[in-house]
């Protein structure tokens, strides 16, 4: 059975969730358990509805913290999250405005400003982030040959603290492609031509995350086995940790920015698209993935072949 197909699955065990923790009310959720486990229903509220273009439940019994509730930049990645979603459902439900009536303007000037604020919002959480969440460049020449033949785009990869932080970015990448597409509907050309200059920078920095979590992998594997290679900070080597976590979670984790880049091919260069085309390809080997929303994506990518090396 393909990884997909359990999807269905998945989403009642997030509505379930959802709907015990707004049941419970947040602010009675406590203890250092209660409040994990509240984090993480934000988070997969918040990753599916950025996935699927809906809106977030934002009552006040899910989001209203309790005391001492542990922050860092992934849990205000999610509220930013949240409210992007939310906007992406609002500006879906009133349609593009070079398409509809005068009557919609204030709706569509209301979209566009809280549009404009979410763009702050994500520029000030990158500036915000402590310095051990920055990702780091490896250049080309340093890069494991094995890493590169699996796949590698331009000159770098990206290394990160842990492969939770590279999803976090990813995510922020994702609600900000999203974003500056919305904005791009808006703008006048000047500023259209910046927002598709971002959303090629931002589709990079995705493309150039995959080789950290997915290191040499080519082919299916068992969860334990280390033979990969992955890329490093030279000196300092691959963590014993990154083969556990990049195998768990590391494809998989990738699966929505890549939907993003293939999703948003009007605004992608060529080159970014043949080689998502390639990847998503390669996890869908990595996870035994057989789905109709799969095969139909793969198809946006050019059919040119882009050689990874």
């Amino acid at each position: 059975m393909g990884a997909l197909a359990s999807r269905p699955r998945k989403d009642q065990h997030i509505d379930g969730a959802t709907a015990l923790v707004k049941q419970r009310g947040s602010r009675t959720m406590t203890s250092d358990l209660s409040k994990r486990l509240l984090i993480a229903v934000r988070h997969d509220m918040v990753g599916k509805a950025l996935a699927r273009s809906t809106p977030v439940d934002d009552a006040p019994e899910i989001w209203d913290d309790p005391d001492d509730m542990p922050y860092n930049p992934a849990t205000f990645m999610d509220f930013i999250g949240r409210d992007t979603a939310n906007l992406l459902a609002k500006a879906a439900k009133h349609g593009s405005p070079a398409n509809t009536d005068s009557s919609n303007n204030n709706i569509h000037a209301d979209i566009f400003w809280q549009a404009k604020a979410l763009e702050a919002r994500f520029a000030a959480w990158a500036e915000d982030v402590p310095a051990e969440w920055l990702p780091f460049a490896v250049p080309r020449h340093l890069i494991p040959q094995e890493v590169i033949a699996a796949g590698v785009l331009g000159d770098h990869c990206d290394v990160y603290s842990h492969t939770s932080v590279c999803a976090t970015w990813n995510s922020w990448r994702v609600g900000r492609i999203k974003i500056l597409v919305l904005l791009a509907n808006y703008e006048q050309i000047e500023s259209k031509q910046d927002a598709v200059l971002q959303i090629q920078r931002l589709g990079d920095d995705i493309l150039a995350s995959l080789p950290f979590m997915l290191g040499s992998k080519i082919q299916p594997a068992e969860m334990h086995n280390t033979d990969f290679v992955y890329p490093s900070i030279p000196g300092e080597g691959v963590p014993a940790s990154h083969y556990q976590s990049a195998a768990a979670y590391g494809g998989l984790s990738l699966w929505v920015p890549m939907i993003a880049i293939l999703e948003n091919n009007q605004y992608m260069r060529d080159d970014q698209m043949c080689f998502t085309g390639q990847q998503f390809a390669r996890i869908g080997r990595l996870y035994d993935v057989r789905n109709p929303t799969y095969e139909g994506l793969t198809s946006l990518a050019p059919r040119a072949t882009l050689s990874p090396s």
